[in-house]
C-alpha cells in the first residue's frame, strides 16, 4: 500500500480521470448520438423490434410478401358467400325450371289444358242445354223417318224439356213445332210423340201429342265432345 502511494502523482491521477472520462463520455456521445444510416442489420439483433416499436401505417402492401400470408377470416367468408350465391343461382335455376314444369300437364301449357277441355259440336250444332243441337231445323217428317235419319247419322231426337230450353235460348218468337222424344204407344193403332216449340220469354211454349204418322219439322242432337 505504501508502495502504491509513493507511486501516485498528481499528474497520474488527473491523466486518468481525464482518460475515464473521455473512454465514458464517447460511449454515452456513441450510444445517443447515432451517425444517420449507421444502423445496419448487423446492428439489429434478431427479434429485438417488436410490434409496439413499428409505426402504424408504417408496414404497406408492397412491403408485405402476399404469398406468405393465409387466408384471413373475412377472406374465407368470401369464399363461401361465393359459393352461397352461385348455389342460390343454381338453386334460383331449379325452381325456374320446375316452376315452368309445373305449369305443364302431360307436356301441354295451361293454354292448350283449356283449349282441349272446350266442348266442341259437330259441324251444323251448337252447345246448348248440355248437348250439340242443329241450329237448323229439317224439313218436315214422319216421326219414323224423323227418328232413323238421326240414328243414321249417329244422332238422335231431343226430349221435349231439351228441345223447350234450346228454343227458349235462341229464338224470339214460336219457332215451327217440331218432333221430340220418347214415343208413346195408345195400345191399339198408333205411336204418339209430343210435338213442342218455345220462344226466349217462355211465353208461348206449347206442347201437344200428336200421331207418328202425322209430318212436321225435326232437329237432331248429339252428345258434345272435346
Amino acid at each position: 500500500m505504501e508502495r502504491l502511494r509513493s507511486k501516485l502523482t498528481y499528474a497520474n491521477v488527473i491523466s486518468t480521470l481525464v482518460l475515464f472520462l473521455v473512454v465514458a463520455g464517447g460511449s454515452a456521445f456513441a450510444a445517443g448520438k447515432l451517425g444517420k444510416n449507421t444502423v445496419g442489420t448487423k446492428q439489429i439483433k434478431n427479434n429485438a423490434i417488436t410490434a409496439v416499436k413499428i409505426k402504424d401505417g408504417a408496414v404497406t402492401s408492397s412491403k408485405i410478401a402476399l404469398s406468405g400470408l393465409g387466408t384471413v377470416p373475412s377472406a374465407t367468408n368470401a369464399t363461401h358467400a361465393d359459393s352461397a350465391t352461385r348455389a342460390t343461382s343454381a338453386d334460383t335455376a331449379t325452381s325456374a325450371t320446375n316452376a315452368g314444369n309445373a305449369q305443364t300437364v302431360g307436356g301441354k301449357t295451361a293454354a292448350q289444358i283449356a283449349a282441349d277441355s272446350k266442348v266442341t259440336c259437330p259441324v251444323g250444332m251448337k252447345a246448348q242445354a248440355g248437348l250439340c243441337f242443329e241450329t237448323s231445323a229439317r224439313a218436315t217428317a214422319s216421326l219414323a223417318s224423323a227418328i232413323f235419319a238421326c240414328v243414321k247419322e249417329g244422332f238422335w231426337m231431343p226430349t221435349l224439356g231439351q228441345l223447350l230450353a234450346y228454343e227458349g235460348q235462341n229464338y224470339a218468337t214460336n219457332p215451327p213445332s217440331e218432333w221430340t222424344e220418347p214415343i208413346t204407344w195408345d195400345g191399339t193403332t198408333d205411336e204418339w210423340a209430343y210435338i213442342g216449340s218455345a220462344n226466349t220469354t217462355g211465353l208461348g211454349s206449347s206442347f201437344t201429342p200428336t200421331k207418328s204418322s202425322t209430318s212436321h219439322p225435326y232437329r237432331c242432337v248429339s252428345a258434345p265432345t272435346n
